[in-house]
């Protein structure tokens, strides 16, 4: 009886940590607009209404995520959600 509780007592602490170690992905800090123009919103869906529309190179600091969307501060504080695939996490080289 002990020994059976000892490796379930194992197997939960691995299923915890694995887990743990899935849902623990960072998100980016901030993020640069990759395209030419993105739209940002005022929800995480498509047809939510357009806060406003910024172009390439315009920096954005992320605040959560939500499936493939990134709930964002936009340059004059006001907040809005990009698509994930509009954006880098890495801020682009000069032409």
């Amino acid at each position: 009886m002990g020994r059976r509780l000892l490796i379930l007592g194992l197997v939960v602490a691995i299923l915890l940590a694995g887990c743990a170690a899935v849902t623990t992905k960072k998100i980016p800090a901030k993020v640069w607009i990759k395209v030419g123009q993105a739209n940002i919103r005022s929800t995480a869906t498509i047809e939510s209404k357009i806060v406003i529309t910024l172009r390439q190179g315009a920096r954005l600091k992320v605040l959560e995520e939500s499936r493939n969307w990134y709930k964002v501060r936009l340059p004059d504080k006001r907040m809005g959600w990009i698509h994930k695939s509009l954006v880098t996490p890495t801020k682009p080289r000069p032409k």
